[in-house]
This record gives structure tokens, sequence and C-alpha cells, in this order.
């Protein structure tokens, strides 16, 4: 097949203005914010203004600092004023050879200070998956809050440990001291029944 140079520089005309005038017609920014649909209330990371961890929390950090010798990286959530991320260069607790739900649930437990938790509210929460990388040894155990048999919503821990048993990293949201407003009034088929 030959191209008359007519064709070939009609072409080369075709892609040039496509090329001129295509970021005219491109999507632009709006120019306002977009509505924040995150169900934690967006995304506050750190606590407001002129507001620092209680004394309680504080005390909690330097403990988990001294246990690790390391300094403590944490973020809170702005609403609950629990830790949202908490890590380190170095890991935060001792090697261990006990399986990875005991290791990172016993780590909340030893430090539930930090998040505000009570042993019941550490027992009561609800193991939802652990897995392991293959490719580093890195385990993950994640964790949803529950209330009285009812998952406290975005209420989810995950616990990061590496190939020695040694939490590495805390993640998630918690709400320390949800309590369910009232009990369900329909049974999960009167629901379904309903929807």
């Amino acid at each position: 097949m030959r191209y008359s140079g007519s064709n070939a520089g009609r072409i080369l005309l075709a892609v040039l203005s496509l090329l001129i005038f295509l970021p005219v017609w491109a999507v632009k920014p709006s120019a306002r914010p977009l509505p924040d649909f995150d169900a934690a209330g967006g995304l506050k990371v750190g606590l407001p203004a002129g507001v620092s961890a209680s004394p309680p929390h504080q005390a909690a950090l330097r403990g988990l600092e001294k246990a690790a010798s390391a300094k403590i990286r944490v973020t809170y959530n702005a609403v609950s004023h629990a830790p949202r991320s908490i890590g380190s260069d170095r890991p935060l607790s001792s090697p261990s050879s006990l399986d990875h739900e005991t290791i990172a649930r016993g780590f909340l437990r030893s430090h539930r200070d930090l998040w505000g938790f009570s042993d019941q509210e550490v027992d009561d929460l609800k193991l939802d998956a652990a897995y392991t990388d293959r490719h580093n040894g890195a385990s993950h155990v994640f964790f949803t809050q529950m209330q009285a048999g009812v998952p406290v919503f975005p209420g989810t821990l995950s616990v990061n440990l590496n190939g020695k048993g040694q939490v590495m990293s805390v993640q998630g949201d918690a709400f320390p001291g949800a309590r369910a407003a009232q009990a369900a009034r329909l049974s999960p088929e009167e629901a379904a029944e309903i929807a």
C-alpha cells in the first residue's frame, strides 16, 4: 500500500491538530474540593491544633519507646485521639515463636493504654484475617473492634510482624470506650425481609 504525499500531509495535519487542541478538551481539576465521603469522617490524621496526646497516652508511648529501645513514630486519629499508626526503624517487640494472632493480641494487650483499650476491649477484638507474605516473610494480622458482638465501624487494626515474630508496626482506627446505643430491634432475617 502506497501513501501519496497528500494522504501523508492529511495524516500529519490530523495528528498535529489533536496534539494542539487535545489539552483544551482535557478534564480540568475542580476549583473547589469535592465532598469527602470517608466513613471515618474524612482523613483526619493528627490531633487538632492545640491538642496533644493525653498524659496516659504519652506515658504509654514513653513506656513502649523504653521497651523497644527506639524512637516511635505515631500519628493519631483526630476523632478518637487513639493512635492511627505506630512504627519505628526497629522492632517494637522481642522475637517470638508463638502464633501470629497471639503475638499481635499480646502486643495490643501489653500496650493497651496507648489506645485507651480495656482488657475486655482487647479480648473482644475479632480476628478478621492473618497471612504471611511469601516474598519477605512479613505477617499481617487484622482485627475488627467489636462491642457487645457488634462491629465498631471503622474500627480495624493491622498488626505487622517480621519473620522473627517481632511487631514492626500497627495501623488502623480504634475507638476505645465505644458503646452500642441500644440492642438491635430487628433480627438479621427481619432486616433482610424489609430490604
